[in-house]
């Protein structure tokens, strides 16, 4: 069976979160990749799932056997399609998934080392940059017994890890500001580029964290931290990247109901995919908050 899903399923009636899904049969379709090759591939018992940033095959015992990076504007784009000026990338990752699905059926292990992308090496970044041959897609794990990723933490959780915590709601407003990145608490104020300004830690790891503020209609977000390392994460999702040099980047929305803005935040968090130590927030105790 080819299934899977990419990203944030698409509007339903009423004030819930909102994903916008494609399924693994809607991008071989619109890749146009051959009714035979599907068949082969439902034969062979491997789905395809469509993630944020990779195209996964996996087996029905939940084995990925092959991986093609693909984010998730360039999946949108190919299924709208959408793809002027992307001509080039879509034919790759079309030669890409059609030279996999060739080895997948024939029960060859193609499984590449998937990583947290905020773990990217400076060669996996640049592998991914050039956008490889289908012949040098697929690399061999580097070990015998390659470390496992860290689970991502965008539960709610009540088990947080030592050093992490939720602020009061209560004092969001009245207590002590501090600069993101030391920030450790869920909803913890926090400065951004004035010195008047109020915003809450939203999400972090060690190496990132994350701000928002929603107010009079208005959703900021800011960035800090690593973020040179995630540039074109950022730029996929509509970030903007022109202060990365200062360590930082923001995104403000204007005139958003708190629907639109609890799905934008979202949409940004599960963009990012950091991992975060914390769980999700709730736009209702932002709504009004901050300076």
């Amino acid at each position: 069976m080819v299934t899977g899903t990419c990203g944030v399923d698409k509007a339903k009636e009423g004030k819930m979160p909102i994903n916008i899904s494609i399924s693994g049969v809607e991008l071989l379709k619109a890749l146009e990749i051959t009714a035979k090759s599907q068949a082969d591939l439902e034969a062979a018992g491997i789905e395809v799932i469509v993630g944020l940033d990779v195209v996964k095959f996996r087996t029905k015992t939940g084995e990925v056997v092959g991986a093609v990076p693909m984010g998730k504007a360039l999946v949108l784009a190919v299924v709208s399609g959408k793809i002027s000026g992307l001509a080039m990338k879509v034919a790759k990752a079309k030669k890409m998934i059609e030279h996999l699905i060739a080895k997948v059926v024939q029960g060859d292990d193609m499984e590449s080392e998937l990583h947290n992308p905020f773990m990217f090496s400076d060669s996996d970044k640049a592998a991914i940059a050039a956008a490889p041959d289908a012949a040098s897609l697929v690399v061999a794990p580097a070990t015998p017994n390659p470390v496992t990723p860290p689970e991502k933490s965008y539960t709610a959780s009540t088990t947080l890890p030592d050093g992490w915590s939720v602020y009061p709601a209560g004092n969001m407003d009245s207590g002590n500001r501090v600069r993101l990145m030391k920030a450790t608490m869920l909803y913890q104020p926090v400065f951004s580029t004035s010195d008047d300004s109020r915003y809450f830690m939203v999400a972090g790891v060690d190496h990132l964290r994350i701000a928002a503020r929603y107010r009079k209609g208005r959703l900021s977000v800011r960035i800090e931290g690593d973020v040179q390392a995630i540039k074109q994460r950022l730029e996929d999702i509509g970030i903007d990247t022109d202060k990365l040099a200062n360590n930082y980047a923001s995104m403000h929305l204007e005139a958003i109901d708190e629907f639109v803005a609890a799905k934008a935040l979202g949409a940004v968090l599960v963009g990012l995919d950091c991992g975060s130590h914390l769980p999700l927030p709730s736009l209702g105790v932002l709504m009004g908050k901050g300076a």
